[in-house]
């Protein structure tokens, strides 16, 4: 199965999320709200770009996300575990009727999304993406602050949990959603590979020099 570039959608609905923020948010909403408006945007365009995606490879793969009815129709639920979850569904005859039940075969993508919050609901959230078994895995968090050494203490702090996880693992940093039109934004995107996170040579994480973080 062809994986979609998922760095490249995270940068293409952030994009689209400031777009939005840029012509529909008002000075009056209050933070968390106005926090919370962006980032279930943001969130939602990247499980409308993963859907696309994988609704030209397979019938049967589902893209769960919070606010997609169309899965409750086919699964019974809209969201399922996390954020976002790309499952593979297989089928069962039913006990009593002529029926065919959908259940997960695999789980492809476990992504979870936290922009804003204390290390510990980061990990928190991150704790999850190790609880599960999916084939691929994506944390997004918030970039706390722009120095070297903040964002190495960020990456130092979920890289235990990191490597905790089975499956290939993946992380990007964005704004917090408040910053969205105050600055320039742009995402920073990792990978783990044998054990560190290392930068993803893609143009758009410019953090020092392309070293694996310890």
């Amino acid at each position: 199965m062809i994986l979609p570039d998922m760095h490249a959608l995270v940068d293409l609905s952030l994009s689209e999320a400031i777009e939005v923020a840029s012509s529909q948010d008002t000075v009056a909403e209050e933070r968390k709200m106005l926090n919370a408006k962006r980032s279930r945007y943001f969130v939602e365009r990247l499980a409308h770009w993963i859907r696309s995606h994988y609704e030209t490879v397979s019938d049967e793969t589902l893209v769960f996300s919070k606010y997609y009815k169309p899965n409750r129709q086919k699964f019974g639920t809209q969201e399922y575990m996390y954020d976002i979850h790309v499952c593979q569904l297989g089928h069962v005859d039913a006990i009593q009727r002529r029926l065919k039940i959908p259940y997960v075969e695999k789980s492809i993508w476990q992504i979870e999304s936290e922009l804003e919050g204390s290390t510990n609901e980061l990990l928190l959230d991150f704790s999850k993406l190790v609880a599960g078994s999916g084939s691929h895995k994506m944390f997004i968090g918030p970039i706390v602050g722009r120095s070297q050494d903040t964002i190495t203490a960020t990456l130092r702090s979920l890289l235990p949990a990191a490597r905790a996880c089975s499956g290939r693992v993946h992380l990007s940093l964005l704004p917090y959603p408040e910053k969205w039109l105050k600055s320039a934004c742009s995402a920073l995107h990792f990978v783990m590979q044998n054990g560190e996170w290392r930068p993803v040579d893609d143009g758009t994480c410019n953090v020092g020099e392309k070293k694996l973080v310890r």
